[in-house]
């Protein structure tokens, strides 16, 4: 809420002023630097929990609709946000299906028996997930 709020205070006090060069001109000028600052946080400072393309590339988007009524803007939120829990649980249930093949894998004992590919994969991608997201220890 509050970057939107900074799209219409910014956008508004250029179209205020109303000199030379558009407020949509400003505008997406400085998106693109908001762009470039983060394309060099990403590749040259290796920081990869950088936010601002995303800023950058909302804000380009969000410019469009600024004039539309509350009402409207309410009901595009609640789908977005409607979108976004759908497309987080369904990541959640992904992830959980991961983990548990894997735990079920990891509890085979590899002395008696030899994995198959797909439960090498199985295992795997469970500890690839697990030390991208500290997800713990594994069930013996």
């Amino acid at each position: 809420m509050l970057f939107g709020a900074g799209i219409l205070l910014f956008v508004g006090g250029k179209e205020k002023k109303g000199g030379g060069m558009l407020p949509a001109d400003y505008f997406f000028r400085r998106q693109l630097w908001l762009m470039v600052f983060s394309l060099i946080d990403v590749f040259i400072l290796l920081w990869y929990g950088d936010i601002l393309l995303d800023y950058a590339l909302l804000g380009m988007i969000m410019f469009a609709f600024r004039n539309l009524p509350p009402r409207r803007l309410l009901i595009g939120a609640a789908f977005c946000f409607v979108f976004m829990l759908a497309r987080e649980n369904r990541d959640l249930y992904l992830n959980k299906e991961k983990i548990y093949l894997g735990e079920k894998v990891a509890a085979i004992d590899t002395t008696k028996t030899k994995l198959s590919f797909l439960q090498q994969e199985q295992l795997a991608a469970m500890k690839t997930f697990q030390e991208k997201y500290g997800g713990g220890q594994t069930k013996k």
